[in-house]
């Protein structure tokens, strides 16, 4: 009876753990037995034996704080963040994602940025961090963290549009535009320029004007649109834009033709120059050296080499005579008679 007197006197004496902690060890001595109950949980209760009794503060709040007595000593969440049902702080929403609401329970909360738009920021709060991709780029993508995850228009197509969300938005280049893979950021076709044309939609580059030919057209559409550089000219340049770039063909060298883009060396003369057969001439200077080329001297006169001398008087001859004959006694000729 005595005994079990003392021991009634001595747990009177035991003094219970506060709330917000627990202990397991039983005979303790000290209060260092008393644990705090874990961040993000709390006990309202005194004397509790196991950290099971430490209750998980809810879904939606957090607490970093250890030993919590009360449910009032967490928080809640701010928007851009969740929290998991007991954790310690709110995880932030990933890339490409946000969220407008607080004291969320999961991470369904972070909302995905539309197709056509990306972000790179971590816990953003408001669909304003979601950016539209640029023009001349579109994005299929849900959620898409990244400017890279915006696709390039195709390369002869273009897109005005900025945050497209479909290839439908990339439109083709008409004829005499071009949209080449160094402009796929703009948001618009280029003409092309003076010396070039593009004859197809859809192209992706212009193609120049062959040699002998230019135009001082911007956006031509058509290789009709290249002019000839004119008979008597030449141009070895491609993509000539000016009927300055023909020049002309110098001494010695000619073009018939027009749109040449070399002259023709005219040929060398003949070694030497072969002489009329007797009683012909050539009545110009520079002919060829061709009989058919070598005229007939005029009867009442003689040939002397390239030339027809008329016949004195007294003389006659008749149409290629080499000399001039002398009349007979008592006949008479005028000069350059054919008959006496």
């Amino acid at each position: 009876m005595r005994l079990e007197n003392e021991r009634l006197e001595n747990s009177m004496d035991c003094i219970a753990c506060a709330a917000g902690k627990c202990s397991t060890v039983t005979d303790s001595a000290s209060r260092t037995a008393c644990l705090d109950c874990f961040a993000g949980k709390f006990s309202t209760l005194e004397g509790v034996s196991s950290e099971l009794n430490c209750l998980a503060f809810p879904a939606g709040k957090h607490s970093s704080r250890l030993g919590s007595a009360t449910i009032s000593s967490c928080q809640l969440c701010q928007n851009c963040k969740f929290l998991q049902q007991g954790s310690e702080t709110c995880q932030l929403c990933s890339e490409g994602k946000y969220s407008t609401i607080w004291s969320a329970t999961s991470n369904l909360a972070c909302t995905a940025c539309a197709q056509g738009k990306f972000s790179s920021a971590v816990g953003a709060g408001s669909e304003a961090a979601c950016f539209r991709c640029l023009a001349g780029t579109y994005s299929t993508s849900d959620g898409a963290s990244s400017a890279t995850m915006c696709l390039a228009c195709e390369v002869g197509t273009y897109s005005a549009a900025e945050g497209a969300n479909s290839r439908d938005f990339c439109r083709q280049c008409v004829s005499g535009k071009y949209f080449g893979s160094e402009r796929l950021r703009s948001s618009g076709c280029f003409d092309c320029s003076p010396g070039h044309y593009a004859a197809e939609a859809g192209s992706s580059a212009c193609t120049a004007c062959a040699s002998g030919k230019y135009t001082p057209v911007c956006g031509a559409y058509a290789e009709s649109a290249c002019a000839l550089c004119a008979a008597g000219t030449t141009s070895k340049m491609a993509g000539a834009s000016s009927a300055d770039t023909c020049i002309r063909c110098v001494m010695g060298t000619y073009s018939e033709i027009t749109g040449a883009s070399m002259c023709t060396v005219r040929p060398p003369p003949p070694a030497t120059c072969v002489a009329c057969p007797a009683g012909k001439y050539i009545p110009t200077l520079g002919g060829a050296p061709a009989t058919t080329e070598c005229a007939t001297c005029l009867a009442g006169s003689s040939t002397t080499p390239a030339l027809c001398t008329s016949c004195p008087e007294g003389y006659f001859s008749s149409a290629g005579s080499i000399e001039c004959t002398t009349c007979e006694l008592n006949a008479y000729a005028a000069a350059a008679s054919s008959i006496c």
